[in-house]
């Protein structure tokens, strides 16, 4: 299944992901029944399924902001080399995106609403986005990690779903304990402890409702 998500803001749209290409027209439709603009687009990571229609859309659409983490905006650009600290097989299945970002993101930026939370695993640069009005979070594919944090390309053949609890973690399920799990473990208890400080009690999934989240 291949999601994308509109983010209501108060000047407009914000389109997190824009699926393979092809998908321009059913973004813009989507918009449209909710009668309001697009105004930027925020991706989670560089893959084919999350980037594909990005440069059809930022044609189309004027005055827009493209937006990505600083780490992945390499992978945009085709630029597959490693840093250091990360490791793995060959990255694989990043198309790029011809159009410059206008903006790079760190751990902890603002997208309007959104909070950027850098969780590297699934590919090197791979953020998730937590709407801080309402706790919602936007995972991207940071759920679908590899074997602890490494960069794309070690596949496995099924996904390891995990868990999250308020006040536990995240839980892998029974035969999947001695996989490592990206570094959103920790950004979820972190997150987890500033939403008790708000009085907020839980981070919901996205099938859960929400004012301000929609799928395309």
């Amino acid at each position: 299944m291949i999601n994308c998500f509109l983010v209501r803001e108060d000047d407009g749209l914000t389109l997190t992901d824009t699926s393979l290409a092809g998908s321009a027209s059913g973004i813009r439709k989507a918009a449209r029944t909710l009668g309001a603009p697009i105004r930027r687009i925020v991706l989670t990571h560089a893959h084919i399924d999350h980037v594909g229609s990005t440069d059809a859309l930022i044609r189309e659409l004027t005055d827009i902001e493209f937006v990505v983490g600083q780490r992945e905006s390499r992978l945009l650009r085709q630029d597959f080399s490693l840093d250091a600290s990360e490791t793995g097989k060959k990255l694989l299945g990043f198309p790029g995106v011809k159009s410059p970002p206008t903006r790079v993101l760190m751990d902890g930026d603002l997208v309007g609403s959104l909070r950027a939370i850098f969780s590297p695993g699934h590919t090197p640069g791979h953020m998730a986005y937590l709407d801080l009005r309402d706790g919602s979070l936007i995972a991207g594919d940071a759920f679908t990690t590899q074997l602890g944090v490494t960069a794309a390309g070690a596949f496995s053949s099924t996904f390891h779903f995990l868990r999250y609890s308020p006040g536990i973690g995240i839980t892998p399920p029974k035969a999947q304990r001695n996989f490592a799990i990206s570094s959103l473990h920790a950004s979820l208890w972190d997150m987890e402890r500033q939403l008790r400080l708000r009085s907020q009690p839980w981070i919901k999934p996205l099938n859960w409702p929400s004012d301000n989240v929609g799928k395309c």
